[in-house]
């Protein structure tokens, strides 16, 4: 397949250049832990200027209610997130905090991230100044073509899609940042996913984390089918409309 320069299409081409490569493929509040299938997931608020490591906590943190189901799926789970805000202030969405990666190998000889900010390649992971491996920060759309997170080993192969109607609903017209790191005292990974926008007061949000294993030597674009999906159905959505005009 001939690569298209970024300069002749330019950053927005590219962007639907990548989602149609990756397309053609109980209640409790914020901060504590709800272990689920296979993985944990805490949600925090968050400060409006959160990035990296910055502690999650504001002055908003106990005014969400933050439920999530675990849906067994074939290759996976999918982790569906519903936020509700009961009360009468607009309050920063949070930050989730998705651990269960315990298979994936922490050799930095091993493990790879997919650098999907251009063309998609995997890369090993970054070293901090701490000794931690992690994947630079980037957001989505703003940077990222999709909000998708891809990592393996020598083993496995896993995927994460966040699933949330940003340009059908103007709620959700928001960024995002998908990190993926060792903790802090690097004993286990985890990805952590920056809802960057607010919730309005007496509102409730749905998000979808969808997360795929793969073995070695799979395309590990079949991890990221959920997105294909999702992508396709809203596409799909818009010809039937459009048709119907």
């Amino acid at each position: 397949m001939r690569m298209v320069s970024a300069d002749v299409i330019g950053m927005a081409g590219m962007r639907m250049v990548w989602a149609l490569v990756v397309a053609s493929l109980s209640w409790c509040p914020a901060g504590v832990a709800q272990t689920l299938g296979t993985y944990s997931l805490t949600a925090d608020n968050r400060l409006a200027d959160e990035w990296y490591d910055t502690p999650s906590y504001s002055e908003n943190l106990g005014l969400l209610k933050v439920s999530v189901a675990s849906v067994p799926q074939p290759a996976g789970e999918d982790l569906v997130v519903t936020i509700q805000n009961p009360s009468v202030l607009t309050v920063l969405l949070p930050v989730l905090h998705i651990t269960g990666f315990d298979t994936l190998s922490n050799d930095p000889a091993e493990a790879e991230f997919l650098d999907h900010l251009v063309f998609p390649r995997f890369r090993g992971f970054q070293i901090s100044a701490n000794d931690r491996l992690y994947a630079p920060v980037n957001r989505y759309p703003e940077d990222l073509y999709s909000p998708i997170s891809v990592v393996r080993d020598a083993d496995e192969c896993i995927g994460i899609s966040l699933l949330y109607p940003i340009t059908e609903d103007v709620r959700y017209n928001h960024s995002v940042k998908i990190r993926f790191n060792e903790n802090n005292d690097k004993t286990q990974w985890r990805s952590r996913i920056v809802l960057d926008g607010c919730i309005g007061p007496k509102k409730s949000m749905q998000y979808t984390v969808a997360i795929r294993h793969m073995g070695a030597g799979m395309d590990w674009r079949r991890t990221l089918e959920p997105y294909r999906t999702y992508f396709r159905s809203i596409h799909e959505d818009e010809k039937r409309e459009t048709r119907s005009v």
